[in-house]
């Protein structure tokens, strides 16, 4: 009698019990030399171990072997057979939790460990297990075995001799079953995965971490008929797994010379999802293959095939671009509900898990999908699923697809990288291991299995509002920029806007720091002077007298004296000197050189100006590690010097709005959180804001009506609004933008009383681009005036209109003795100097024009006349102008010993400067300044 029909005679004489029970007893018949051999722990082990797995494998390898034999009519006994065995040894914990399916749902349980404890539980390697054993395989085992006991007649020696020379036991024994419980253990996602919200609870955005669960009823009929036609035909006949579509494909692909046609069926590759896998591939053995075969019986004998289905088409097929499931693919390409999808969605969505890496995306992608679509059709309409002229319409069919990116779903995607940063930081003052839950790191833990709510102190309508005045100004794609509004009250942030995009860790908003120009501590150093009384609401400045003028490259220049041997020379931003003016005129213009005056000469009785400016943005949190160097002093940073990122300067700004400062607003995760959700564990923020008085209330109104008039004089057209702020310009080709190109920073901070938001801070920061010019206003000033025409409140009052007419009410001629304040080093030796070598200077009583006491000045009916003549020149003028100016300070002027200048030359330049002046009266008063320096010297 041959092998094979001995096989077929025994099975067909014994039930699945009988042989499991056969084997048992041909263990229990090991002679007692064996029994002793066993008393060894390691090989007690292995014995136990083959013991379990004989009984599994004799029924399945039979069951095999009985399909190359025809035994068709046997085929539903066998596989009832083998699936109530492996279901009996699963529920008793024989069989491991191990694979990919298991793997997600340890994902899910550390996940929920991690936010309920702080803790997450060692992650147990992913791996098949292998039983320890004293042979270098089983055959040797056996080899031993039938050395004392050669009886070849049960049903295990039999298989063992049958398949030893391809499938070897010992090979098998190297691994495990999968536990298929992880199909009911598998999460049903139905949540709307990690979602954004405003203040008021409304979407801003949403990403599908992993993906929504669909029931059969939530889908499309017509797509589980194409689904199954495409991949299981014989889905709802066969047990788990179809011997006759085996039989048929091998068939096939022998006379094809090539694999041209699959056996899986759905519940195999359900199965299949049930082993280890390294990413996304499968190992490819005989082995495995088996092992899936029977799995995939005992998931059809314990599992409903509706249970099956709905299960394969939410978890187990891919789409391409992370996408799993057919819910979210039909969300993902057509932005449509699964039930809501049409013949040619679903015929084309139904052939896409086949070969998932070739997606809609890829032109040989697409191209690929529409030939195995039409196949498709046509077996559809050969089951008389739909008729011929269904399928032609579908194949004339064109798709509009949605946006690749559309896994995540927003407006604003610069949100979701802002509020992480944030999120980061609060999951740190709870304890918990932030890097586990970074939202913009796709393959990570959250992202992959978390569900989240987070709800923000954001406003949609005023994000929308703020997005449009941004856009509507169409900056350049080369250009970076920023743009962040708050409540003035609460620090809160209201608004975001950049050009980062997600994955970028919003760096605009909060990483990069550019140098504010003279957006922040210009009109800072005014409030801080009014406040230690270095100057009061009426003073006026004279920049051309506060320091001495020298040229430095073609450039006129103030010269301060930093210490015997150095000197921090500046000019205005236009290279010009501006004369005699109000204060606020001077913020209004930007004006370099009286603030350097102020922040070096005022002193509260605690600190120096340079010392309160390092003490404020101590407070903000900004980097001054670059002032500690030997030589750098904080002092230039009132020139806009200090690199800032927007929410430093927004927080420093609104300092303006009611005096207080919140301490390192940057780092405090309350003023964009209120609180979060995570696997329906609800956290709050907690509110650790800890503000510090700056300013006083008699200061306040004066610095704002300054900054209303700044507005108004960089931007225009809003003096009837309740709104003031200030521009900031950084030095142009200075600074590297993102895409790599020199470019400046811009900044423009702004205070808004809004109609329905409250007192609004907004900052904005960009890069220039040459159509833009390098000006904050006209970088800025479009954003700015949208803004405050479309929220800001009429000042029906006239209030700060009134307090400007209080300040010019209250001002103060400056001072000779306070504009004569110059700084020289030994003022004797000086003058003793001078007079020798100017003798003719000196009047004949011995009074000279220039000398009084210790200090050297001009008097009124010269220097004053030329300084006065200076701001009312036009430009072709004025440069001739100033350089005679200078030529006759540096003949008074000179730190050490003063130059001897020929008056002539003075004189000659004024004179060609009154050729090129074109105002018959100004060249009046050029003519009378040269009558009176002829007389003079």
């Amino acid at each position: 009698m041959g092998l094979s029909k001995k096989v077929r005679e025994y099975w067909n004489n014994h039930t699945v019990r009988e042989i499991e029970e056969d084997t048992l007893e041909y263990a229990r018949n090991i002679p007692k030399k064996v029994k002793n051999v066993l008393k060894d722990p390691l090989l007690k082990e292995t014995a136990k171990s083959m013991l379990h797995t004989a009984k599994i494998w004799t029924t399945g390898i039979a069951a095999v072997l009985v399909t190359f034999f025809g035994a068709n009519s046997q085929m539903h006994f066998i596989e009832k057979g083998i699936a109530k065995a492996l279901e009996r040894y699963d529920k008793q914990g024989i069989f491991y939790e191990t694979g990919y399916l298991w793997q997600k749902i340890d994902f899910q349980k550390n996940l929920e460990e991690l936010i309920s404890t702080g803790e997450i539980k060692e992650e147990q390697p992913m791996q098949v297990t292998s039983t320890p054993r004293p042979f270098d395989d089983v055959g040797d085992f056996f080899k031993f075995w039938n050395n004392e006991y050669r009886d070849y007649r049960n049903l295990a020696s039999i298989v063992y001799h049958t398949v030893k020379d391809n499938l070897t036991i010992a090979h098998h024994l190297e691994g495990v079953f999968p536990s298929i419980q992880a199909l009911d253990e598998f999460p049903k996602n139905d949540s709307e995965n990690i979602v954004f919200n405003d203040r008021k609870g409304r979407q801003l955005a949403m990403i599908r971490s992993n993906h929504k669960y669909y029931t059969l009823d939530e889908i499309s009929n017509t797509l589980e008929t194409a689904l199954i036609i495409q991949e299981d035909e014989r889905f709802r006949k066969h047990a788990g797994f179809d011997f006759m579509s085996a039989v048929r494909a091998y068939f096939v692909n022998k006379k094809a010379g090539r694999i041209v046609e699959g056996a899986s069926t759905l519940t195999m590759q359900i199965a299949k999802h049930l082993f280890v896998r390294n990413g996304a591939n499968y190992d490819k053995t005989y082995e495995r293959k088996i092992k899936e075969i029977m799995l995939a019986m005992q998931i059809d004998y314990t599992h409903s095939k509706d249970f099956q289905l709905e299960f394969y088409m939410n978890n187990i097929c891919e789409f391409g671009n992370g996408v799993v499931g057919f819910g979210d693919a039909s969300l993902f390409y057509f932005n449509k509900r699964v039930a809501d999808i049409s013949l040619a969605e679903a015929t084309f969505l139904a052939v896409i898990p086949n070969n998932p890496a070739m997606h809609p995306y890829r032109a040989d992608g697409l191209k690929l999908i529409m030939q195995n679509q039409a196949r498709l059709l046509e077996e559809m309409v050969d089951e008389k699923e739909i008729t011929q002229e269904q399928a032609d319409q579908v194949k004339a069919t064109v798709f509009n697809f949605s946006k690749p990116n559309s896994r995540i779903k927003t407006p604003f995607p610069y949100v979701i990288d802002f509020v992480n940063s944030y999120f980061q930081l609060a999951l740190e003052d709870l304890g918990l291991p932030a890097d586990e839950f970074d939202l913009t790191n796709p393959n990570g833990l959250f992202r992959m299995t978390g569900t989240a709510e987070f709800n923000t102190t954001l406003d949609r309508n005023l994000m929308w509002i703020l997005n449009n005045a941004v856009f509507e100004r169409r900056f350049h794609w080369s250009q970076d920029y920023a743009f962040m509004i708050t409540n003035a009250n609460s620090g809160e942030i209201r608004a975001i806007c950049s050009s980062d995009e997600i994955g970028q860790n919003a760096n605009m908003l909060k990483n990069y720091d550019y140098p504010t120009g003279s957006s922040l501590l210009k009109p800072l150093t005014y409030a801080l002077a009014l406040q230690s009384g270095e100057m009061d609401v009426g003073s006026r400045f004279d920049d051309t007298k506060v320091a001495p003028i020298i040229e430095v490259d073609g450039i006129q220049k103030a010269s301060f004296t930093i210490t015997d041997t150095s000197s921090w020379n500046i000019s205005n931003y236009n290279k010009k000197f501006h004369g005699e003016q109000l204060w606020t005129d001077l913020v209004k213009t930007s004006n370099n050189i009286v603030p350097a005056k102020l922040v070096l000469e005022m002193n509260n009785g605690q600190m120096t100006g340079a010392e309160m400016l390092k003490w404020y943005l101590g407070l903000l949190g900004t980097d001054l590690s670059r002032y500690t160097k030997s030589g750098d002093e904080i002092y230039s940073s009132v020139l806009g010097t200090i690199e800032q990122t927007v929410f430093e300067a927004n927080s420093g700004f609104r300092v303006f709005h009611d005096g207080k400062l919140i301490r390192n607003a940057e780092d405090e995760p309350s003023l964009i959180l209120r609180n979060f959700t995570l696997q329906d564990h609800k956290f709050e923020v907690e509110d650790n804001i800890d503000y510090e008085g700056v300013l006083a209330d008699n200061v306040l109104p004066y610095i704002q009506a300054a900054l209303w008039k700044s507005l108004n004089g960089s931007v225009g057209g809003l003096s009837r609004y309740y709104a003031y702020g200030k521009t900031g310009t950084s030095e142009f080709e200075r600074f590297e933008n993102t895409h790599g190109r020199l470019t400046n920073a811009t900044w423009y901070n702004l205070v808004i009383k809004s109609k329905y938001y409250g007192d609004l801070v907004f900052t904005g920061v960009a890069t220039t681009h040459k159509k833009t010019g390098y000006i904050a206003a006209k970088v800025h000033g479009p954003i700015v005036k949208n803004l405050v025409k479309k929220l800001g409140k009429t000042d029906s009052k006239g209030h700060f209109r009134n307090l400007n007419n209080i300040i010019a009410a209250s001002t103060k001629e400056p001072e000779t003795e306070e504009v004569s304040k110059f700084v020289i080093s030994d003022m004797s030796v000086l003058i003793n100097n001078y007079v020798a070598m100017n003798g003719p200077m000196i009047n004949k009583s011995g009074e000279s024009h220039f000398i009084k006491g210790d200090k050297i000045y001009i008097k009124d009916n010269a220097y004053e006349v030329l300084a006065d003549l200076s701001t009312r020149l036009n430009a072709k003028s004025r440069k001739k102008y100033l350089k005679a100016l200078n030529q006759l300070r540096k003949g008074v002027y000179t730190r050490n010993i003063p130059l001897v200048i020929d008056i002539n030359d003075i004189i000659g330049t004024m004179e060609s400067a009154k050729r090129q002046e074109h105002t018959y009266i100004n060249s009046l008063e050029i003519g009378t300044v040269i009558s009176h320096l002829r007389k003079e010297f």
